[in-house]
Protein backbone atom coordinates (compact mmCIF):
# COMPACT_ATOMS: atom_id res chain seq x y z
CA UNK A 1 0.00 0.00 0.00
CA UNK A 2 1.25 3.50 -0.91
CA UNK A 3 1.07 5.86 2.02
CA UNK A 4 -1.16 8.98 1.62
CA UNK A 5 2.01 11.12 1.53
CA UNK A 6 2.48 10.12 -2.11
CA UNK A 7 5.13 12.78 -2.74
CA UNK A 8 7.37 11.07 -0.20
CA UNK A 9 6.88 7.69 -1.91
CA UNK A 10 6.38 5.89 1.40
CA UNK A 11 5.26 2.30 0.97
CA UNK A 12 3.68 0.46 3.88
CA UNK A 13 3.31 -3.31 4.07
CA UNK A 14 -0.17 -4.12 5.32
CA UNK A 15 -1.22 -7.53 6.62
CA UNK A 16 -3.89 -9.26 4.56
CA UNK A 17 -7.17 -8.41 6.37
CA UNK A 18 -8.79 -11.70 5.29
CA UNK A 19 -6.53 -13.57 7.71
CA UNK A 20 -8.36 -11.85 10.58
CA UNK A 21 -11.57 -13.53 9.38
CA UNK A 22 -10.24 -16.87 8.07
CA UNK A 23 -6.81 -17.52 9.68
CA UNK A 24 -6.32 -20.88 7.91
CA UNK A 25 -6.38 -19.47 4.38
CA UNK A 26 -3.93 -21.05 1.93
CA UNK A 27 -4.97 -19.51 -1.36
CA UNK A 28 -6.97 -16.37 -1.93
CA UNK A 29 -7.93 -14.12 -4.79
CA UNK A 30 -8.87 -10.59 -3.74
CA UNK A 31 -10.82 -7.99 -5.72
CA UNK A 32 -11.13 -4.47 -4.36
CA UNK A 33 -13.73 -1.77 -4.84
CA UNK A 34 -12.61 1.87 -4.59
CA UNK A 35 -12.39 3.11 -1.02
CA UNK A 36 -15.07 5.35 0.46
CA UNK A 37 -14.49 7.45 3.60
CA UNK A 38 -11.27 5.55 4.23
CA UNK A 39 -12.92 2.11 4.06
CA UNK A 40 -12.29 -0.62 1.47
CA UNK A 41 -14.75 -3.28 0.34
CA UNK A 42 -12.89 -6.48 -0.58
CA UNK A 43 -14.29 -9.53 -2.35
CA UNK A 44 -12.28 -12.69 -1.72
CA UNK A 45 -12.54 -16.10 -3.37
CA UNK A 46 -11.11 -19.06 -1.48
CA UNK A 47 -11.89 -22.78 -1.23
CA UNK A 48 -14.65 -22.30 -3.81
CA UNK A 49 -16.45 -19.71 -1.71
CA UNK A 50 -16.95 -15.95 -1.87
CA UNK A 51 -16.25 -13.74 1.13
CA UNK A 52 -16.95 -10.02 1.48
CA UNK A 53 -15.28 -7.82 4.08
CA UNK A 54 -15.07 -4.13 4.93
CA UNK A 55 -11.64 -2.95 6.00
CA UNK A 56 -10.35 0.30 7.44
CA UNK A 57 -6.52 0.24 7.11
CA UNK A 58 -6.17 3.23 9.46
CA UNK A 59 -7.92 1.58 12.41
CA UNK A 60 -7.10 -2.02 11.31
CA UNK A 61 -10.78 -2.84 11.81
CA UNK A 62 -12.26 -5.63 9.69
CA UNK A 63 -15.93 -6.56 9.38
CA UNK A 64 -17.18 -9.72 7.67
CA UNK A 65 -20.26 -9.16 5.51
CA UNK A 66 -22.81 -11.96 5.08
CA UNK A 67 -23.27 -13.06 1.45
CA UNK A 68 -26.21 -11.58 -0.46
CA UNK A 69 -29.27 -13.84 0.05
CA UNK A 70 -29.92 -14.26 -3.67
CA UNK A 71 -26.30 -14.98 -4.63
CA UNK A 72 -26.28 -18.41 -6.31
CA UNK A 73 -24.14 -21.19 -4.89
CA UNK A 74 -20.65 -20.92 -6.30
CA UNK A 75 -20.42 -24.71 -6.72
CA UNK A 76 -23.17 -24.64 -9.37
CA UNK A 77 -20.78 -23.02 -11.83
CA UNK A 78 -17.67 -25.14 -11.36
CA UNK A 79 -18.53 -28.03 -13.69
CA UNK A 80 -21.21 -26.57 -15.93
CA UNK A 81 -21.55 -24.29 -18.93
CA UNK A 82 -23.32 -21.67 -16.83
CA UNK A 83 -21.66 -18.42 -15.93
CA UNK A 84 -21.90 -15.85 -13.18
CA UNK A 85 -21.12 -12.15 -13.31
CA UNK A 86 -20.84 -10.14 -10.10
CA UNK A 87 -20.86 -6.37 -10.47
CA UNK A 88 -19.75 -5.02 -7.11
CA UNK A 89 -19.58 -1.48 -5.83
CA UNK A 90 -19.01 0.33 -2.57
CA UNK A 91 -20.00 3.85 -1.55
CA UNK A 92 -22.60 5.64 0.48
CA UNK A 93 -25.50 8.00 0.67
CA UNK A 94 -24.05 11.54 0.90
CA UNK A 95 -27.14 12.71 2.81
CA UNK A 96 -27.39 10.01 5.48
CA UNK A 97 -23.66 9.08 5.45
CA UNK A 98 -24.64 5.40 5.40
CA UNK A 99 -21.96 3.08 3.97
CA UNK A 100 -23.42 0.68 1.40
CA UNK A 101 -22.41 -2.20 -0.87
CA UNK A 102 -24.18 -2.79 -4.18
CA UNK A 103 -24.12 -6.32 -5.58
CA UNK A 104 -25.55 -7.08 -9.04
CA UNK A 105 -25.45 -10.78 -9.97
CA UNK A 106 -26.09 -11.88 -13.57
CA UNK A 107 -26.18 -15.55 -14.57
CA UNK A 108 -27.78 -18.09 -16.92
CA UNK A 109 -28.64 -20.85 -14.46
CA UNK A 110 -32.04 -21.52 -16.06
CA UNK A 111 -32.73 -24.69 -18.11
CA UNK A 112 -32.61 -22.70 -21.36
CA UNK A 113 -29.69 -20.55 -20.21
CA UNK A 114 -31.86 -17.46 -20.04
CA UNK A 115 -30.29 -14.45 -18.37
CA UNK A 116 -31.28 -13.90 -14.73
CA UNK A 117 -30.15 -11.08 -12.51
CA UNK A 118 -30.68 -9.78 -9.01
CA UNK A 119 -29.61 -6.57 -7.28
CA UNK A 120 -29.15 -6.06 -3.56
CA UNK A 121 -27.77 -3.33 -1.30
CA UNK A 122 -26.05 -3.90 2.03
CA UNK A 123 -26.33 -1.09 4.59
CA UNK A 124 -23.62 -1.05 7.25
CA UNK A 125 -25.84 0.78 9.73
CA UNK A 126 -28.57 -1.88 9.63
CA UNK A 127 -26.21 -4.80 8.88
CA UNK A 128 -28.66 -6.21 6.35
CA UNK A 129 -29.16 -6.78 2.62
CA UNK A 130 -32.16 -5.29 0.82
CA UNK A 131 -33.34 -6.41 -2.59
CA UNK A 132 -33.83 -3.55 -5.06
CA UNK A 133 -34.96 -3.12 -8.65
CA UNK A 134 -32.19 -3.99 -11.07
CA UNK A 135 -31.45 -2.51 -14.50
CA UNK A 136 -33.95 -2.95 -17.31
CA UNK A 137 -33.89 -6.46 -18.75
CA UNK A 138 -33.40 -5.25 -22.33
CA UNK A 139 -30.42 -3.21 -21.17
CA UNK A 140 -28.77 -6.30 -19.65
CA UNK A 141 -29.43 -8.39 -22.78
CA UNK A 142 -28.12 -5.71 -25.17
CA UNK A 143 -24.89 -4.94 -23.33
CA UNK A 144 -24.02 -8.11 -21.47
CA UNK A 145 -21.21 -10.21 -22.96
CA UNK A 146 -20.98 -13.87 -21.96
CA UNK A 147 -17.61 -14.50 -20.32
CA UNK A 148 -15.25 -17.32 -21.31
CA UNK A 149 -15.24 -18.66 -17.75
CA UNK A 150 -18.00 -19.89 -15.48
CA UNK A 151 -17.66 -16.91 -13.16
CA UNK A 152 -16.07 -13.51 -13.00
CA UNK A 153 -16.09 -10.70 -10.44
CA UNK A 154 -16.26 -7.18 -11.85
CA UNK A 155 -14.99 -4.75 -9.23
CA UNK A 156 -13.25 -2.46 -11.70
CA UNK A 157 -15.77 0.20 -10.83
CA UNK A 158 -15.37 3.95 -10.50
CA UNK A 159 -16.94 5.88 -7.63
CA UNK A 160 -17.56 9.57 -8.28
CA UNK A 161 -20.11 12.01 -6.87
CA UNK A 162 -22.02 9.26 -5.08
CA UNK A 163 -22.39 7.15 -8.23
CA UNK A 164 -20.82 3.78 -9.11
CA UNK A 165 -19.87 3.23 -12.75
CA UNK A 166 -19.13 -0.03 -14.60
CA UNK A 167 -18.02 -0.30 -18.23
CA UNK A 168 -20.12 -2.88 -20.11
CA UNK A 169 -19.73 -4.47 -23.53
CA UNK A 170 -16.49 -5.84 -24.93
CA UNK A 171 -17.01 -6.67 -28.59
CA UNK A 172 -17.20 -3.33 -30.38
CA UNK A 173 -17.10 0.32 -29.44
CA UNK A 174 -20.75 0.66 -30.49
CA UNK A 175 -21.85 -2.02 -28.00
CA UNK A 176 -20.11 -0.41 -25.06
CA UNK A 177 -21.85 1.72 -22.49
CA UNK A 178 -21.59 2.52 -18.80
CA UNK A 179 -23.90 1.14 -16.13
CA UNK A 180 -24.49 3.58 -13.25
CA UNK A 181 -25.78 3.01 -9.75
CA UNK A 182 -26.93 6.01 -7.68
CA UNK A 183 -26.49 5.46 -3.95
CA UNK A 184 -28.82 8.35 -3.07
CA UNK A 185 -31.94 6.69 -4.55
CA UNK A 186 -30.67 3.11 -5.10
CA UNK A 187 -31.43 3.17 -8.81
CA UNK A 188 -29.58 2.14 -11.95
CA UNK A 189 -29.17 4.18 -15.11
CA UNK A 190 -27.34 3.98 -18.43
CA UNK A 191 -24.66 6.33 -19.72
CA UNK A 192 -23.49 6.41 -23.33
CA UNK A 193 -19.80 6.76 -24.10
CA UNK A 194 -18.52 9.80 -26.01
CA UNK A 195 -18.97 9.50 -29.77
CA UNK A 196 -15.66 8.33 -31.18
CA UNK A 197 -14.60 7.58 -34.78
CA UNK A 198 -13.90 4.00 -35.82
CA UNK A 199 -10.14 4.58 -35.62
CA UNK A 200 -10.37 4.11 -31.85
CA UNK A 201 -9.58 0.73 -30.37
CA UNK A 202 -12.36 -1.44 -29.03
CA UNK A 203 -10.82 -1.71 -25.57
CA UNK A 204 -10.66 1.06 -23.03
CA UNK A 205 -11.25 1.53 -19.33
CA UNK A 206 -12.80 3.96 -16.88
CA UNK A 207 -11.14 5.74 -13.97
CA UNK A 208 -11.69 8.88 -11.91
CA UNK A 209 -10.19 12.37 -12.10
CA UNK A 210 -10.78 14.60 -9.09
CA UNK A 211 -14.11 12.92 -8.28
CA UNK A 212 -15.20 12.88 -11.92
CA UNK A 213 -15.59 9.74 -13.99
CA UNK A 214 -13.21 9.45 -16.97
CA UNK A 215 -13.00 7.17 -20.00
CA UNK A 216 -9.55 6.23 -21.33
CA UNK A 217 -9.33 4.88 -24.88
CA UNK A 218 -6.62 4.20 -27.43
CA UNK A 219 -6.53 5.60 -30.96
CA UNK A 220 -4.66 4.20 -33.99
CA UNK A 221 -3.99 7.58 -35.53
CA UNK A 222 -0.44 9.06 -35.59
CA UNK A 223 1.32 5.88 -34.42
CA UNK A 224 -1.18 5.63 -31.60
CA UNK A 225 -2.63 8.02 -29.08
CA UNK A 226 -4.41 7.82 -25.74
CA UNK A 227 -7.42 10.07 -25.23
CA UNK A 228 -8.99 10.74 -21.82
CA UNK A 229 -12.56 12.02 -21.66
CA UNK A 230 -14.30 13.21 -18.48
CA UNK A 231 -18.02 13.20 -17.77
CA UNK A 232 -19.72 16.12 -16.03
CA UNK A 233 -23.05 15.08 -14.43
CA UNK A 234 -24.22 18.70 -14.10
CA UNK A 235 -24.13 19.25 -17.87
CA UNK A 236 -24.54 15.57 -18.82
CA UNK A 237 -21.70 15.96 -21.32
CA UNK A 238 -18.32 14.46 -22.12
CA UNK A 239 -15.23 16.61 -22.68
CA UNK A 240 -11.75 15.61 -23.83
CA UNK A 241 -9.30 16.23 -20.99
CA UNK A 242 -5.89 14.79 -21.97
CA UNK A 243 -4.06 13.49 -25.03
CA UNK A 244 -1.01 11.22 -24.94
CA UNK A 245 1.03 10.47 -28.01
CA UNK A 246 2.35 9.47 -30.34
CA UNK A 247 2.64 6.15 -28.52
CA UNK A 248 4.32 2.99 -29.75
CA UNK A 249 1.58 0.72 -31.08
CA UNK A 250 2.93 -2.25 -29.08
CA UNK A 251 2.09 -0.39 -25.87
CA UNK A 252 -1.60 -0.42 -26.78
CA UNK A 253 -1.74 -4.17 -27.38
CA UNK A 254 -1.75 -5.28 -23.75
CA UNK A 255 -4.65 -5.02 -21.28
CA UNK A 256 -2.59 -3.70 -18.36
CA UNK A 257 -3.09 0.08 -18.31
CA UNK A 258 -3.30 2.62 -15.53
CA UNK A 259 -3.54 6.40 -15.21
CA UNK A 260 -2.52 8.60 -12.29
CA UNK A 261 -3.30 12.29 -11.90
CA UNK A 262 -1.62 15.20 -10.14
CA UNK A 263 -1.57 18.98 -10.30
CA UNK A 264 1.08 18.71 -13.03
CA UNK A 265 -1.14 16.68 -15.35
CA UNK A 266 -1.66 12.98 -15.94
CA UNK A 267 0.63 10.00 -16.35
CA UNK A 268 -0.31 6.93 -18.36
CA UNK A 269 1.24 3.54 -17.53
CA UNK A 270 1.09 0.51 -19.81
CA UNK A 271 2.67 -2.89 -20.30
CA UNK A 272 4.75 -3.57 -23.43
CA UNK A 273 7.03 -6.32 -24.68
CA UNK A 274 10.22 -5.38 -26.53
CA UNK A 275 12.44 -8.15 -27.94
CA UNK A 276 10.98 -10.63 -25.47
CA UNK A 277 11.48 -8.37 -22.44
CA UNK A 278 8.52 -6.99 -20.50
CA UNK A 279 8.65 -3.30 -19.69
CA UNK A 280 6.47 -0.81 -17.88
CA UNK A 281 6.14 2.32 -20.00
CA UNK A 282 4.94 5.70 -18.74
CA UNK A 283 3.87 8.81 -20.64
CA UNK A 284 3.44 12.21 -19.00
CA UNK A 285 0.78 14.52 -20.46
CA UNK A 286 2.55 17.69 -19.30
CA UNK A 287 6.01 17.25 -20.79
CA UNK A 288 5.31 14.06 -22.78
CA UNK A 289 8.37 12.41 -21.28
CA UNK A 290 8.71 8.64 -21.57
CA UNK A 291 10.16 6.30 -18.96
CA UNK A 292 10.60 2.54 -19.07
CA UNK A 293 10.98 0.06 -16.23
CA UNK A 294 12.12 -3.49 -16.86
CA UNK A 295 10.77 -6.31 -14.68
CA UNK A 296 10.39 -10.06 -14.73
CA UNK A 297 7.06 -11.57 -15.70
CA UNK A 298 7.44 -15.32 -15.67
CA UNK A 299 5.62 -17.67 -18.02
CA UNK A 300 2.00 -16.86 -18.70
CA UNK A 301 1.49 -14.70 -15.62
CA UNK A 302 -1.13 -12.02 -16.10
CA UNK A 303 -0.53 -8.74 -14.32
CA UNK A 304 -3.50 -6.78 -13.02
CA UNK A 305 -3.10 -3.54 -11.12
CA UNK A 306 -5.65 -1.12 -9.73
CA UNK A 307 -4.89 2.47 -8.86
CA UNK A 308 -7.07 3.25 -5.85
CA UNK A 309 -7.22 6.68 -4.27
CA UNK A 310 -7.18 6.48 -0.49
CA UNK A 311 -7.77 9.04 2.26
CA UNK A 312 -7.29 8.00 5.88
CA UNK A 313 -10.26 8.10 8.25
CA UNK A 314 -11.44 6.65 11.55
CA UNK A 315 -14.91 5.66 10.34
CA UNK A 316 -16.05 2.77 12.61
CA UNK A 317 -17.32 -0.50 11.18
CA UNK A 318 -18.92 -1.62 14.44
CA UNK A 319 -22.49 -0.40 14.01
CA UNK A 320 -23.51 -3.94 14.85
CA UNK A 321 -21.99 -6.75 16.84
CA UNK A 322 -21.59 -9.08 13.82
CA UNK A 323 -17.91 -9.08 13.21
Amino acid sequence: MLHPSYDNSVVENVKNPFFQIVPSLRSLRICSCPSYKGVFCLYGKYDNYFKIILWNPSTREVKAIPPPPSLPNYHLYQHSSSYLFLYCGFGGNPITNDLMIINLAIDDRGPRHDIYYSAEVYNLRTSSWTKICGPRHDFIVDHFTKPPRFHIIKTSTVLANGICYWLLGEETQQQKCILCFHFCNKRFSKLKLPKLPSIHLKHGFITDINDSMAYVVGCKRSRGQIHIWTFEPDTNRWSKKYNFGPIDWRVLQWPFQMVTFSKDGAEFFALAKYDGIWQMVSYNSHCMSISTFEFNLEGSCFLICYNRKYVESIVPLSFSSSR
